[in-house]
């Protein structure tokens, strides 16, 4: 059966469907998040999930999508490569200063017997 250009159209124009993964795997409560729209949207939905879990007495595990950019936020990635550990600072940390971070971070002990190295 041969599509047609407006069938076409009509299934562009469906939005994306996402959804909110809620499961409790080993004795936690675990969240997958959907990409959302806005930080307060994203923060309200943390809200409700802390809540719930806190109900039910157990701690709760939360993945999926980050929050969306937001001046608000000041981010920090640690990016596992080997042999390395790649660290990525918002350029504008509010409240830490650069230099404090990179001396927790060359003096921290890590983890299977990598140490840290200054450059």
């Amino acid at each position: 059966m041969q599509r047609t250009a407006a069938a076409e159209l009509d299934e562009s124009a469906t939005p994306v469907r996402t959804a909110l993964s809620v499961e409790v795997r080993d004795d936690r409560v675990c969240v997958f998040l959907p990409p959302v729209e806005t930080l307060n949207d994203y923060l309200e939905l943390i809200a409700t999930i802390e809540a719930t879990a806190a109900g039910l007495g157990l701690p709760v595990h939360v993945e999926g999508y980050a929050p969306p950019p937001d001046p608000r936020l000041n981010v920090l990635k640690v990016t596992p490569d080997p042999g390395v550990i790649e660290v990525n600072i918002h350029r504008r940390s509010h409240g830490v200063k650069r230099s404090t971070l990179r001396a927790a971070f060359t003096t921290t002990p890590i983890t299977h017997g990598s140490a840290p190295t200054s450059s």
